[in-house]
């Protein structure tokens, strides 16, 4: 069956859960979307709640989209572990902004 791609979005992995959640109990899911789902659950720590508000905050101190994608489906505790996964553009960001990416991290629980 071919399906048509309506629109595209960047979502962290406890959103893009959500969403599998939701298409799931609205139909019959093959081999694919189970597993893809199977992924999600293992690989997601931040919870779905908070995920889209943590993310846009981080995006609201200054970190590019793709790089508060990567601190919530990471949710990094220590700054030398956020300074690393942070893309080359948003290396540039200072230490203060840093520790403050981090507090709003511990709200993914």
């Amino acid at each position: 069956m071919v399906r048509e791609v309506l629109s595209t979005e960047k979502v962290s992995n406890p959103e893009a859960r959500k969403i599998v959640n939701e298409k799931l109990s609205e139909e019959t899911s093959g081999l694919l979307v189970r597993r893809t789902l199977d992924y999600l659950n293992q690989a997601t720590k931040c919870l779905e709640d908070v995920a889209g508000e943590v993310r846009r905050e981080l995006v609201g101190l200054g970190i590019s989209e793709e790089g508060a994608i990567v601190l919530v489906n990471v949710v990094p505790r220590e700054l030398v572990e956020l300074r690393s996964l942070l893309p080359p553009g948003d290396q540039k960001l200072g230490e203060d902004v840093l520790k403050k990416a981090l507090e709003v991290l511990e709200r993914c629980g």
